[in-house]
């Protein structure tokens, strides 16, 4: 007897271990239960061949797998392990009445419940639950298995240990540890896979975000050094490279204590910021130079959940245009308050002037006329003076004009005849290339027609020596609108074109330097642009471009 109850707990165990084998040597480690199930039959089977071979069938051993089986593997798992189990059954046993008897009172008392709990809702609960569910199941097979005995004292095959005597005791001990074992070392080792599944999504996770913070490092406009709580230097981007200058590679600066930085002119100010960090204290932002650049460099502590410092970085941030920016926003704002400073007072000079024009002018009447010339250039140059006061206030002025919907053709066509009469006194001729529709946009019309006279002259005194046509042209696109002004005049050398829109340069002989100036801030003022293409002894052409999709 103890013979075959050793050999059907070694068939009973089957499962557990052939899953275990199985699912270490292979790679398919999807679907456990389905294996757990496969395995449940082959251990039913072997249960059923050991029973043939004793020629009796022990109580309750081949229910094991049975319920093993269906418990993890599902209904489906039930009905395939349940087909076998009887039909085994009835090939062992043939169609005795107690064979029967014990298969259908299975069927009765044990089967809905194995149905009710096999599945999810076996596997989620716990262990100790799942020991019990299964204890439940193997007394109504022990209450089946009395039952027929009870009735067929005599059955051929049937093998039932009597409960008076003290191994019957010791079987049934055996026959519900076998169980509770089973399941113990199924849930450990589901429990082993679930942390191994676990622990490898960790780290594929990990390396996917170490991989991402690698190339965030190596792809960040900062320079970026990493020391290790050693003081040793772990990592460094290409930026932090190239600001050291570093005559090592890569692999030789990893690894070298972070004192070896202060080799570089900007090491000082890097070995105190990783000292300061690494010591846990913050460090202020500081400034280094490399020869023309200038870094911002900031220190950081890098600590664990604890709070424990475990290494430290430095962040270097070129700042060099940012300081030359800085440098010029304040020389413009210098220049801003200069301009304001010298507005104020052309606008008081202008008052002066006018007396003295007037006085001139008296003097000049009275004066004898020979002299009378003298008093003509004195008042001349004063009425210059005055335009290049009205030149200057004009382009001085920032404030947004009042602004209206307007087309520029009409204001062209305003100042057509002024033009023309201009032309003519030259000798020149002017032409017309208008396209064929033009939007309105939102102008302060005073202001370009201003632009459009100082444009249209400039080109007629570049060709009062040679004569020639002036031609304005306008193009309309679905961005923007273009006004062009070409003259036929001596062109402007390509060293002066760069500096043509800054105040008080000029090519002309008399002229102020002031026009190209107002130009340029009325164009800006209302969102336009001007470009200037010229060609020595071909002539010039101006392009102011307005954004038809700006507001006004």
């Amino acid at each position: 007897m103890w013979k075959q109850t050793l050999l059907q707990m070694i068939a009973a165990s089957v499962p557990y271990f052939a899953f275990q084998i199985w699912h270490d040597r292979t790679a398919l480690r999807r679907s456990k239960p389905f294996y757990l199930a496969m395995f449940s039959i082959c251990s039913l089977l072997v249960g059923f061949v050991v029973c043939t071979a004793e020629n009796r069938l022990d109580m309750g051993f081949p229910f094991i797998p049975l319920f093993i089986g269906s418990l993890y593997g599902g209904l489906g798992a039930m009905t395939v392990l349940g087909s076998v189990f009887a039909g085994a059954r009835l090939l062992h046993d043939g169609l005795a009445a107690w064979s029967l008897m014990e298969l259908a009172g299975s069927a009765a008392l044990v089967m809905p419940l194995l149905f009710y709990w096999s599945g999810p809702a076996f596997r989620n609960k716990s262990r100790r639950g799942k020991q019990l569910i299964l204890a439940a199941l193997m007394t109504g097979v022990i209450v089946v298995h009395l039952t027929v005995f009870t009735l067929y004292p005599d059955a051929s095959g049937l093998s039932f240990p009597s409960l008076a005597a003290p191994h019957g005791w010791t079987y049934i001990f055996l026959y519900y540890a076998t169980a509770s074992m089973i399941v113990y070392l199924i849930e450990n080792y589901m429990e082993r896979l679930q942390l191994h599944e676990n622990l490898s999504q960790w780290m594929a996770q990990y390396r996917i975000e170490s991989q991402k913070l690698k190339q965030f490092v190596e792809e960040h406009p900062f320079g970026v050094i990493f020391a290790e709580r050693s003081g040793m230097i772990s990592h460094l981007n290409e930026r932090a490279r190239k600001m050291l200058q570093a005559r090592e590679t890569d692999g030789e600066l990893l690894g070298k204590p972070f004192a070896a930085l202060g080799s570089y002119a900007s090491g000082p100010v890097l070995t105190k910021l990783l000292e300061q960090s690494l010591a846990g204290r913050a460090g202020a932002t500081e400034y280094a130079r490399e020869q023309s650049k200038i870094y911002a460099c900031t220190g950081i502590s890098i600590r664990d959940p604890r709070g424990d410092v475990i290494g430290a970085a430095v962040l270097a941030q070129d700042v060099t245009e940012l300081r030359l920016l800085q440098g010029e926003a304040e020389r413009m704002e210098r220049l801003s308050l200069v301009g304001q400073m010298a507005a104020s007072i052309t606008h008081e000079i202008r008052n002066p002037m006018a007396v003295i024009r007037g006085f001139i002018q008296l003097m000049r009447e009275r004066s004898p006329e020979n002299q009378r010339d003298y008093f003509r250039i004195v008042m001349d140059e004063l009425d210059r003076a005055n335009g290049i006061i009205n030149d200057f206030l004009s382009m001085a002025q920032t404030r947004l004009s009042e602004r209206a919907p307007v087309s520029l053709h009409e204001l062209v066509a305003e100042l057509l005849p002024l033009l023309m009469a201009d032309a003519n006194m030259r000798g020149l001729q002017v032409e017309l290339e208008l396209a064929g529709e033009m939007p309105l946009l939102m102008l302060n019309a005073k202001e370009i027609k201003q632009l459009i006279l100082n444009l249209c002259r400039n080109g007629m005194e570049a060709m009062e020596q040679q004569k020639g046509t002036l031609r304005i042209r306008t193009l309309v696109t679905a961005a923007d609108i273009e006004l062009q002004v070409a003259d036929e005049g001596h062109g402007i050398p390509p060293d002066r074109l760069e500096r043509l829109f800054e105040p008080f340069f000029t090519t002309k002989t008399q002229g102020t330097g002031l026009g190209l100036a107002m130009c340029l801030g009325i164009a800006e003022r209302h969102g336009g642009t001007i470009r200037v293409e010229s060609e020595p002894g071909v002539g010039t052409t101006f392009t102011v471009r307005f954004d038809r999709t700006a507001g006004g």
